[in-house]
């Protein structure tokens, strides 16, 4: 079996607002085209586990890694029923095109669920394009919190450029990515699970084109009014998502769901 896809999944913690990855998912294929996925905890969880973070009732121990010939119900259940009527609204929303495969999904929309009382969110590293350069998706956070104006926000346009910034000063994230336009509208922030790497790329001078790839209308929630392109040129060899709390726990059991 071949690996084809990774999944993240980051837990908040509610006091200090900050992200913690704590497991991931992977997809190998067989050459049949059947599917095996694994789920396991990361080095991320044990650190996470000190502000507050407990094992997922689906997942209880933190050593065991869980196989599954079809897509696990903790991730199964985040992704909107294609039977639904407003299925393919939704799909619009998320910027994504008929038929979606359920990963591309779930790491598009995050797959938060209003019934939990954490927040946990999914999401996927870029993914390496044919001219070597990598690319990623994903929703501008903290629109609210810098206040952008609904006026504003109606004038951008798609395939519009935003420049990144780096705001050091954060009190939540020293690494955080401020997104802006060519006119000085702060719109928002980079993912914090990214922001380590874009943070690198712009200290070391490589490629990081960011521009608009869709803006949802204002009926839409606020965390999925503006779709952000990003396209990344790292240095050979550069591994994105890859420190020591991205990496899997020591596995003592390994079980079949």
């Amino acid at each position: 079996m071949s690996l084809d896809a990774t999944l993240f999944v980051g837990w908040q913690d509610q006091k200090t607002r900050r992200w913690c990855v704590v497991a991931r998912l992977l997809r190998r294929t067989a050459g049949d085209g059947t599917h095996e996925y694994v789920f396991e905890y990361v080095r991320g969880a044990e650190a996470a586990q000190s502000k507050g973070f407990q094992p997922f009732v689906a997942f209880p121990n933190l050593t065991e890694s869980v196989r599954s010939r079809t897509l696990l119900p903790f991730f199964s259940n985040r992704v909107m029923p294609s039977r639904r009527p407003d299925y393919p609204n939704y799909l619009d929303e998320l910027g994504l095109q008929p038929p979606a495969e359920e990963l591309a999904v779930l790491a598009r929309s995050g797959g938060r669920r209003t019934t939990e009382r954490a927040e946990i969110e999914v999401f996927a590293p870029p993914t390496l394009r044919d001219d070597g350069t990598y690319e990623t998706h994903f929703f501008i956070r903290g629109m609210r919190h810098v206040h952008a104006k609904e006026e504003d926000v109606a004038q951008l346009r798609e395939n519009e450029r935003l420049l990144c910034m780096l705001d050091v000063q954060n009190p939540h994230n020293p690494e955080a990515v401020i997104l802006r336009t060519s006119q000085q509208l702060v719109l928002g922030y980079v993912p914090n699970y990214l922001c380590n790497d874009v943070a690198n790329l712009l200290t070391s001078g490589c490629l990081v084109h960011a521009t608009i790839a869709k803006v949802n209308q204002p009926n839409v929630p606020i965390q999925h009014r503006v779709l952000c392109r990003m396209v990344l040129a790292p240095p050979p060899g550069y591994r994105f998502l890859s420190r020591p709390e991205f990496q899997p726990l020591d596995r003592s059991v390994s079980r079949a769901a």
